[in-house]
């Protein structure tokens, strides 16, 4: 490959080392939080009754051994007990509420904060409290030093029964001011040390000019710097590596140019204060992502992820500031492999590690590159939950034994929703010389042996010279907040209690370390993203997001208040040979193998011909969320993660994830839409840009009880489209206001949650038959194609109105998908479509060749003459013929035709492979009708096609803008735009069965 000069390809401005950047903790060096202060705690040992709120009463709890607590009771809906606690002077502080409570009837606790001059503002919610003692908190930034109060309020009745709640050991912790933010937002920090010039830190920002690099030098308490790497045309930037070299730094980035992605690898001369060399790294292909390298004698080893094939493959080349070695595929062929790292060992080796998927397990692979190639590839990890995102570490110990170090995580997931976690832990090991994994033992009791809910991500690892290792990773503080920084260290007792890097909450991002001066410095990323959904309006302006420099251990961070517990002294080595074990993990339910099994993720491609063309099945999801979504965000993976699991484990052939509009700001929306385009395979897999448009904020006076619009998907054809949309801006828009400001720009608007009383039920007087072509019959949460469908939500409203039928009941033509939403797997959607391109699954959608299923893949294919699933048509003078295809890897127990909301035809074939002929031989000549078919499988896995419409003429066929509004018997309260009604508990409503209202 050939070297380019910097300065002839690459547009970037160099900043004078004496300009110093000034904003809050981000913009210094290494930075110690200040001291944590308590403003209120109370166990209630000393407490009277006659000292607590009205309507609480202390009670001596033996059992649990929590001695005294409090309790409070309410018999009628609608109402709440309060324990107030006041504050005043804490303008720019956080202040953190921590307290445990259980309530037998699980009852409803809200926490709110109430100041002079703000509007009273929810910070906390808890839907349902656990029967068993259990420790929550919480944490609110307050805006300013005017006088307020913390509202703990449990029990509550309102949305949720009446009864009782208990609460102990409520505690607030007042956090320092930590000053303003940085100007332009901080993402994905790298961190190395150098000998002459103190540590090197990149980091990523998006902001009004784009995405770019920035470097930085710091020097004890002073950050500069250096320069910003921002190539001509770059549209898309990655996460970076950095590494020390001999005259200042290299840095690997992926950047997007040009619709395709490479790696930037970048010498950095600190002494010339300017770049030496730029090389531009592709093994072809339209991706090239996920970096990582290491430097030995100024020759840097590179490696990353390249979809030149597929599935995709990791490939890795040698690199100096002048030359570029032929780039070699180093993973194994036609297994899906991704997030690599690699390291040189001191004896002139280098070993990569990334993780794989084999059709079976996603397990950690591995190399050793030697004399300029690479050995036979290593299968490190072979258990059955999913391991990934490896990082290695490697040094001599005090026998002169040269050590390589692995840490990685290891997850599983809820039943075979393989997107909803169910654990995260993370492990470390020894590669022996035999190439087998060897494990520490305190450590591996202390994070892999741990209780499986305990979520940890992301690891990264350092061997010292005095013969330590510290371990970072992030953990998650609640299912709707962040993440925090936690850091262990080991010593001759075994591993040291975690240490908090940092209090406040950030994203996933890895902690990288650098050992400089002989201390160890990491670099976390903090944020103010919202930590759960009760956001009265969207951001006018941006959240912002920074990286802070901080010290690991607690010689270095100087008595700070930080840590949870005490961490170890750093002079204190472990012995390696005292502890090393060799060991498994810990037992666990979940199987990939059975997942695939039971979603026939392997099913053959099913091909259909239609009027004289070939229409192939093709497999997607239009419904997925990430962490970025605040509402489960603990429990989703990261994008990367999601799009590998939706392209190699689930075998689908698109995926749109739809994270919600309310948690986007441009920053994450650029994003969001670089990771789109980073993970398109052309012809094999289609990345689709996509949000999740909400209502449930919208407020009315008088209140009523189905409010407006409902939850809709926006998916975008362009990959770069630019705009995304927050219902809770003001002033709010309909979704019509919605399609009509997106303008001239392909999309599609799909429906969801249709009939739920957990979030608003769809509003069908919006409705364009372009613009929303297809609505979501089955989700996680399940089936809402009518009152009493089989497998319905159990959350769906108990009367008609907002179902799928329901719509085509009022004139309107909809089409059918499903996809799962949180979690994966419970949601399918087929389309029948000329080929695999973003233009014909378009097309596909909008004339609704389309049919979903509730997670297994099972073909099916409905036709009537010259018209298919989807179509339009006049009514033919005699009978109506059917043709019903359908396949499955288990027998379809049962196939049923629907006409206008009437089961009229039944089949039970019982076999895999299905060919039903039928005529309706007594179809109304009068009025419009509409067939579907649903199919059952053995196991109760369900699909349904959309429906094959017939008008009594053309005039009537086009006029799909009529709705059917007056059909009162579909309203009960009224037709969902005018409902007058007051607010109805319909989740109480929802103990009367169905069919009753």
């Amino acid at each position: 490959m050939k070297s380019h000069n910097t300065t002839a390809v690459v547009i970037f401005t160099i900043l004078l080392l004496c300009i110093n950047v000034t904003a809050g903790p981000g913009s210094s060096g290494i930075w110690i939080q200040p001291k944590s202060e308590t403003i209120f705690k109370t166990s209630f040992e000393s407490k009277q009754t006659s000292e607590l709120p009205v309507g609480y009463k202390l009670h001596q709890e033996i059992s649990s051994q929590r001695g005294k607590v409090i309790s409070g009771e309410i018999s009628k809906p609608n109402q709440a007990l309060k324990y107030l606690i006041p504050f005043k002077d804490m303008g720019n502080r956080r202040l953190t509420l921590s307290f445990f409570a259980r309530s037998p009837e699980r009852v409803r606790c809200a926490i709110w904060i109430t100041q002079e001059g703000e509007k009273r503002k929810s910070a906390f919610q808890i839907d349902k409290l656990p029967k068993e003692w259990k420790r929550f908190q919480t944490s609110y930034v307050v805006p300013t030093d005017a006088p307020g109060v913390i509202e703990l309020v449990a029990p509550s009745s309102f949305g949720s029964l009446p009864g009782q709640a208990f609460l102990d050991d409520i505690k607030v912790v007042a956090d320092p001011e930590t000053g303003p933010w940085m100007e332009d937002p901080e993402d994905f920090p790298a961190l190395c040390s150098d000998k002459t010039n103190g540590l090197w830190l990149a980091v990523t920002t998006r902001d009004a000019a784009g995405p770019q690099l920035r470097l930085y030098n710091i020097k004890g308490e002073k950050r500069t710097l250096s320069f910003t790497f921002k190539p001509d045309g770059i549209t898309g930037i990655g996460t970076p590596d950095i590494v020390e070299w001999s005259k200042g730094c290299v840095i690997t980035l992926p950047i997007e140019r040009s619709e395709r992605w490479e790696i930037a690898c970048i010498y950095y001369n600190h002494n010339a204060q300017k770049t030496d060399a730029v090389h531009y790294l592709s093994a072809g292909g339209s991706a090239n992502i996920l970096s990582a390298l290491d430097i030995r004698n100024d020759q840097a080893l590179v490696v990353w992820q390249g979809n030149n094939e597929f599935p995709r493959r990791i490939y890795a080349a040698s690199v100096n500031q002048n030359h570029v070695s032929k780039i070699q595929a180093v993973s194994t062929k036609n297994i899906s492999s991704s997030n690599p790292d690699v390291i040189f060992l001191d004896d002139g080796k280098a070993f990569a590690a990334w993780d794989s998927f084999d059709g079976e397990n996603v397990n950690i692979h591995g190399c050793y590159y030697e004399n300029g190639s690479w050995n036979n590839v290593l299968q490190l990890t072979s258990d059955p939950r999913i391991e990934r995102h490896v990082h290695l570490a490697a040094g001599i110990n005090r026998t002169g034994m040269h050590n390589l170090w692995m840490t990685w995580q290891a997850q599983s997931f809820k039943k075979h929703l393989i997107n909803k976690f169910d654990e995260q832990r993370v492990v470390v090991a020894k590669i022996n010389e035999n190439n087998k994994l060897c494990f520490l033992n305190s450590v591996f009791k202390e994070l892999a042996g741990k209780a499986p809910n305990s979520l940890y991500m992301h690891p990264r690892i350092l061997q010292t010279t005095d013969d330590r290792l510290i371990l970072t990773a992030r953990h998650s503080l609640d299912a709707h907040k962040g993440w925090e920084s936690l850091a262990w260290q080991t010593g001759e007792q075994g591993l040291s209690s975690p240490i908090t890097l940092w209090k406040e909450q950030g994203r996933w991002r890895p902690i990288p370390m650098a050992i400089c001066d002989g201390k160890v410095v990491a670099a976390c990323q903090r944020d103010n993203l919202p930590r759960n959904w009760g956001i009265e309006t969207g951001k006018s302006e941006d959240w912002t997001s920074e990286v802070v420099l901080v010290p690991v251990t607690e010689t270095e961070r100087k008595q700070s208040t930080n840590s949870m517990t005490s961490a170890m002294p750093m002079h204190q080595p472990f012995s390696l040979s005292s502890q090393e074990i060799c060991s498994q993990m810990p037992p666990t339910d979940f199987s990939l193998i059975n997942h695939v099994q039971k979603y026939s993720a392997g099913l053959p491609r099913q091909r259909q011909m239609h009027n004289g063309s070939e229409l192939t099945l093709y497999w997607g999801d239009m419904h997925e969320h990430s962490d970025l979504s605040v509402c489960q965000r603990s429990q989703n993976p990261p994008v990367d993660d999601l799009w590998a699991n939706q392209r190699d484990i689930e075998m689908l052939d698109f995926t749109a994830i739809t994270d919600h509009g309310y948690n986007m700001d441009h920053p994450q929306w650029a994003y969001s839409s670089e990771r789109v385009r980073a993970h398109f395979d052309s012809n094999r897999f289609i990345s689709l840009l996509g949000e999740e448009w909400t209502s449930d904020h919208v407020h009315y006076d008088p209140p009523r009880s189905v409010k407006r619009y409902g939850h809709h998907n926006l998916i975008y054809q362009d990959a770069f489209f630019p705009k995304y949309y927050d219902s809770r801006d003001e002033p709010a828009q309909s979704p019509t206001e919605v399609w009509n400001d997106i303008g001239d720009a392909e999309f599609i608007s799909i429906p969801h949650q249709l009939a739920d009383t957990g979030n608003n039920p769809t509003d069908w007087t919006h409705h364009d038959e372009h613009h929303q072509p297809l609505a979501e019959i089955f989700q996680q949460r399940e089936s809402y194609e009518y009152l009493g469908a089989p497998r319905q939500s159990k959350a769906a409203t108990p009367f008609k109105g907002h179902f799928l039928q329901d719509a085509w009941a009022m004139g309107l033509i909809i089409g059918i998908i499903a996809s799962p939403d949180h979690g994966g797997s419970k949601g399918k959607a087929g389309v029948w479509a000329e080929d695999l391109s973003r233009e014909s699954l378009f097309k596909a959608f909008h004339a609704r060749h389309t049919f979903g299923t509730s997670g297994a893949k099972m073909s099916l294919f409905v036709s009537s003459v010259k018209q298919i699933m989807g179509d339009k048509t006049t009514l033919p003078k005699g009978d109506i013929p059917f043709t019903i295809t359908a396949c499955a890897d288990r027998p379809i127990a049962k196939v049923v035709i629907i006409r206008n909301n009437e089961e009229i035809y039944t089949a039970e074939p019982n076999s895999r492979d299905v060919n039903i002929g039928w005529t309706d031989k007594a179809a109304p000549k009068d009025r419009t009708l509409w067939y579907y078919v649903r199919i059952h499988r053995d196991d109760e896995e369900l699909a349904w096609s959309s429906p094959i419409w017939f008008f009594t003429s053309k005039a009537e066929m086009y006029a799909t803008k009529e709705h059917a509004l007056n059909l009162t018997h579909l309203h009960p309260h009224g037709p969902p735009a005018d409902d007058p009604g007051p607010s109805v508990n319909w989740r109480k409503k929802l103990k009367t069965k169905p069919g009753k209202h």
